[in-house]
């Protein structure tokens, strides 16, 4: 089950992956666009994805 993180305004749903390529950021704004994504910034098993 993965940890979803949520202010209000942005949701990032967190993932446990082994697997590459290394991890991503994506944030979404209320039109569920991507906002922002951020690559490497985490440990290669968490993976936060769009929701």
């Amino acid at each position: 089950m993965p940890t979803v993180w949520t202010n209000g305004n942005f949701t990032i749903i967190v993932r446990v992956r082994d697997e590459h390529p290394p991890p991503h950021v994506h944030v979404m704004d209320a039109d569920n666009e991507c906002l922002v994504e951020i690559a490497g910034l985490f440990h290669s098993k968490y993976t936060f994805k769009c929701v």
